[in-house]
């Protein structure tokens, strides 16, 4: 006999919740047990349990959301966020801000945020 996938129970509640009424922010406060990655994870596991094997997800759907996207996703583009900066990322920092490219190519280069890249930039006084 084959058994279907099951929802994680911090999933089954969170899904409870949002289905009894309760918005992002009410679930946020009245239960410190669960956090933002908690609700974004409640609605990606049926997703994924649902998904054919051979069929990747689609990572941008054009949507606008009000909320950042969850840490997982956020941390694969910008993998050295608080990291430290080395000699090595400093000279290729230097070298794209000499060869013209954008903050948007350098934070994707250098995986760190665009503001981290207009600070090093500052600090390293190649701009204003």
């Amino acid at each position: 006999m084959h058994t279907l996938p099951q929802l994680s129970p911090r999933s089954i509640r969170v899904l409870q919740l949002i289905a009894n009424g309760h918005g992002y922010a009410q679930i946020l406060s009245a239960c410190p047990e669960i956090s933002q990655a908690d609700i974004f994870e409640a609605a990606a596991e049926p997703v994924r349990l649902n998904q054919p094997d051979d069929e990747e997800p689609p990572e941008d759907t054009g949507i606008q959301n009000k909320y950042p996207p969850p840490p997982h996703r956020q941390q694969k583009r910008h993998a050295r966020k608080y990291e430290p900066w080395s000699a090595a990322e400093d000279r290729d920092l230097q070298s794209m801000h000499a060869k013209g490219r954008t903050k948007t190519e350098m934070a994707d280069t250098l995986h760190r945020q665009t503001s981290a890249i207009s600070h090093r930039l500052r600090t390293l006084g190649l701009i204003v």
